[in-house]
């Protein structure tokens, strides 16, 4: 009888185990997800990743041409090992720089939709006091 009552109940103790017994792990931000998600917390509508075609570090000569062809651009971070470039903007590159940029390096664009950067730029937009009739200045009652 005794096994009976065993085999109907079960082990008790198994049931109030928990079935996960690994902690949950977060994994920490790598330097690459940092520095994107500063330049999304920045809030900048055009967000680039840049890297040379060949993989290596960036030189001088590709410095040069990113300061001649991202020159609006509002910050520019290298990763440490130099072979990542972030580019953050609130102005629209010129197509020919883009076009000049992406023939020579690999490019990940994190920009907002256009439609979003329109939709922001009205939101922000302050009414123009200059423009009312009620202002102090006008004599023209």
């Amino acid at each position: 009888m005794s096994l009976i009552s065993v085999g109907c109940f079960g082990d008790p103790a198994g049931s109030r185990t928990p079935k996960n017994t690994n902690p949950e792990v977060r994994k920490t931000p790598d330097e690459l997800e940092q520095k994107l998600k500063a330049l999304k917390t920045a809030d900048f509508d055009y967000i680039f990743t840049f890297r040379r075609k060949d993989g290596e570090a960036f030189d001088a000569e590709d410095k040069g041409i990113f300061k001649l062809h991202t020159y609006r651009a509002n910050r520019r971070r290298l990763s440490n090992d130099e072979k990542v470039l972030f580019v953050g903007s609130n102005y629209k590159f010129e197509d020919k720089d883009l076009k000049a940029l992406k023939d020579r390096f690999e490019v990940e664009d994190f920009s907002k939709s256009e439609e979003q950067i329109k939709k922001e730029r009205e939101k922000d937009k302050v009414p123009d006091s200059d423009n009312s009739s009620n202002s102090k200045g006008n004599k023209n009652k």
